[in-house]
């Protein structure tokens, strides 16, 4: 089978030409008729994916197309993170790459992270891991405050050792 190159798009074929942090991009308008520009964020209007992101071509997050269109590359393994934490964010100023580590820590550091009681899987609450904690230091065994509050052993480990719940005093 002979593969044919693609042509190079013609201005005044559908196409203008738009310049984005000082660089030149082809646009037939698809992308930019789904975007509303606001003081702060470009904000995606077209289908969405779940946890409130958008949808972009291919069935890609639109940010990361718009990362990818309007900065560059992204390497595998990397992340397109927003700055202004809106997820229907595509601004090119808004989006830098990171780690899940690096999202995960943004996140925490924004108060965006449930944790503690507020989690839906917590069986524990704020009172109880200090109870926990202080009934060790006067010598309660560890499998005996199991018991009391029907968790295994891991989990008092994890809170004693301030794997767990590790912001309470």
């Amino acid at each position: 089978m002979v593969t044919r190159p693609t042509p190079e798009p013609q201005i005044g074929a559908g196409l203008r030409t738009i310049y984005v942090r000082g660089l030149k991009v082809l646009d037939d308008g698809w992308f930019f008729a789904r975007v509303e520009k606001t003081p702060t964020c470009w904000l995606w209007r077209g289908p969405r994916k779940g946890f409130g992101y958008g949808s972009g071509p291919g069935g890609e997050y639109a940010h990361r197309w718009a990362y990818r269109t309007f900065i560059g590359p992204i390497p595998p393994g990397k992340y397109v993170l927003h700055r202004c934490d809106t997820p229907l964010c595509v601004k090119p100023d808004h989006l830098f790459l990171g780690t899940q580590h690096d999202n995960l820590k943004d996140a925490a550091a924004k108060g965006r992270m449930i944790r503690g009681a507020a989690h839906y899987r917590a069986k524990l609450t704020e009172e109880d891991v200090r109870r926990i904690r202080s009934l060790r230091e006067t010598g309660t065994p560890a499998t005996g405050l199991c018991q009391q509050y029907g968790i295994s052993f891991q989990t008092v480990w994890r809170i004693l050792h301030r794997k767990t719940w590790a912001w309470l005093t």
